[in-house]
């Protein structure tokens, strides 16, 4: 796997780079002190993987990123930056322009183990090689028409993904914020970035005087998103006949939380059928979760892998064969706001 280094500082570069060659198979092909001069570097020799800085002068992480698309770069992109509150706007961009992830340089802070930089740095390693992998079963995979007809017997409606589904669940929900499904938002992302994808989302909903909310409360309601909160578990309750989402912190800390397979699994368990939206994602989680509604009657949706920024979590799906529809993003709302039956949206 051929990895690159973008920071403005040495010792951020020598200590990513020292981490990197503790991982079989891994090649620094080239450093950068920053955006511009990445995109150079890499224009010459591609990267599998660009390991970047949030904050530099001359080219910042997000116009870094955003410049490897326009360029048609495919490289990937993880960015590690310090997390301030300021900073949050900026990293839901990067998510949703397609950073595979997120890494708070605060980990190689005073008190700060560095062995979990290390282990975060290494588990999205471990995840791109997974998905370079994989690749091939991309190219096999075949759009369905978009033109079938369905029935949905679903209680809850969840959308699924991590690296680069931000775009994709934006485009989703602005054209299905008229449901009365409720709707649960299950995407892998840092703590507290959420909350502003949340405040983005709102800010649509009031433009459009529409009754649709979305929080990331944990209440399960007609009317009403739940995004469930980055960098947590996520487990069903069930009260008084209402439900509602539990949050813990995982027990072994977990890049890819909150697990999407548990949720689905539990929602199962408690006689309750989804529909399972998958989108981009960098990992296989969701796949057996996906599977157990399919198996009861939900209809499972999965982002055309070739149209993802990560396509493992699809192709798990897909290879599988617990899918339904497999269909371009900006398709999958118009597929869902036209052939949900009527009693889903009454």
């Amino acid at each position: 796997m051929k990895v690159a280094i973008v920071d403005d500082s040495k010792f951020i570069r020598m200590v990513i780079s020292q981490i990197l060659k503790s991982y079989p198979n891994v090649d620094i092909i080239w450093e950068a002190e920053n955006g511009q001069q990445a995109i150079l570097e890499n224009e010459r020799n591609g990267a599998d993987l660009i390991i970047s800085d949030m904050e530099m002068p001359v080219m910042d992480g997000v116009d870094l990123l955003k410049s490897l698309r326009e360029n048609n770069h495919s490289s990937e992109c993880l960015i590690i930056s310090g997390f301030h509150k300021s900073d949050a706007d900026k990293i839901v961009e990067a998510f949703r322009i397609g950073a595979i992830g997120f890494i708070s340089k605060n980990r190689i802070g005073k008190g700060i183990n560095l062995n979990e930089f290390k282990r975060d740095i290494l588990e999205y390693l471990s995840a791109v090689k997974l998905q370079i992998e994989n690749k091939k079963l991309a190219e096999k995979s075949l759009s369905i028409s978009h033109d079938i007809q369905f029935n949905s017997k679903a209680d809850f409606l969840v959308i699924a993904g991590s690296a680069g589904s931000l775009e994709p669940v934006e485009n989703i929900v602005k054209k299905i914020h008229f449901f009365k499904i409720p709707i649960i938002i299950a995407i892998h992302m840092p703590v507290g970035v959420d909350e502003f994808f949340v405040n983005r989302l709102n800010k649509f909903f009031i433009e459009k005087k529409s009754e649709m909310k979305i929080s990331n409360d944990g209440e399960l309601s007609k009317n009403k998103i739940t995004m469930l909160k980055g960098g947590y578990e996520a487990n069903l309750s069930l009260s008084s006949d209402i439900f509602s989402i539990i949050y813990s912190t995982p027990k072994i800390e977990r890049l890819f939380t909150p697990d999407i397979n548990i949720l689905l699994k539990e929602i199962a368990e408690k006689n309750k059928l989804c529909d399972v939206v998958i989108l981009s994602g960098l990992c296989s989680d969701a796949c057996e979760g996906a599977k157990v509604h399919k198996e009861n009657g939900g209809l499972i949706f999965v982002q055309e892998p070739n149209t993802a920024v990560a396509k493992t979590m699809p192709l798990s799906v897909i290879s599988g064969g617990h899918h339904d529809f497999i269909v371009e993003p900006d398709k999958i709302g118009d597929l869902l706001m036209r052939n949900y039956k009527q009693s889903v949206v009454d």
